[in-house]
């Protein structure tokens, strides 16, 4: 207060220098932030970062559920010759109630198995093994492709009922909540013949058909178009 006129006047440094420590660390609010941000930036940037989507090194969501599950105290009882407990967080300091000492044995242990290389590549979609780069449908409405990440699925839009009713049976048509959605109501009727299935619309009237004669209406003496043979 005796240096500076005001709090606006104080630089960066030595106003972050003079913050009071946050619980459990060497430095305040400011210098926290800036260092925070600084170590997302340079794991948003870093191409190798295990959690990264660059298609061409990332992890499978099976081999990220397993890294994510390892902490770096299970990685020392594994590699250094301690004691047979420790805890759960390397980096505090132990805690009775916050940071307990808990057996090495006890902790989350990776599964390896994540990384096993199959010998046959592709997918298991609908019950049959497909090869990456083909396709299959699962169900009526859904169609997946084989990738080398796992099938990827998508839902179909339907634009004719009949022809899907033609293709596959109405139970199996029904029990698919993409194909319901869009042809439940019109599969309702199982007698109907395939050119008479409800909420099929028939193609529209002529123009001419249409048309109807409407008064003309003028408002201040501005004559609005006659729009008759676009009405309905």
């Amino acid at each position: 207060k005796r240096l500076y006129a005001s709090v606006d006047d104080i630089d960066l440094f030595p106003g972050a220098m003079s913050e009071r420590p946050l619980q459990g660390g060497l430095v305040g609010p400011t210098f926290a932030c800036i260092i925070a941000i600084q170590f997302r930036q340079l794991r948003k940037c870093d191409r190798f970062w295990y959690e990264n989507e660059d298609p061409s090194v990332r992890f499978s969501e099976a081999q990220l559920a397993e890294i994510r599950k390892t902490t770096l105290s299970k990685i020392f009882c594994e590699n250094l010759d301690i004691p047979g407990d420790m805890q759960r967080a390397a980096f505090d300091l132990p805690s009775n109630f916050l940071n307990p000492r808990i057996p090495c044995h006890t902790m989350p242990q990776i599964d390896l198995s994540a990384w096993r290389e199959n010998v046959v590549q592709g997918c298991q979609i609908g019950g049959r093994h497909v090869s990456v780069g083909e396709s299959a449908f699962p169900s009526p409405c859904t169609s997946c492709i084989c990738t080398n990440e796992g099938a990827q699925c998508a839902s179909l839009r339907i634009t004719d009922c009949a022809q899907l009713a033609r293709e596959w049976p109405r139970d199996v048509i029904l029990r698919d909540d993409v194909c319901s959605a869009q042809c439940g109501l019109v599969l309702q009727n199982n007698n109907a013949p395939s050119g008479n299935i409800p909420g099929l619309t028939a193609p529209p009237l002529h123009r001419a058909a249409r048309s109807r004669t409407l008064p003309v209406v003028t408002f201040q003496g501005f004559r609005f178009p006659d729009l008759s043979p676009f009405i309905g």
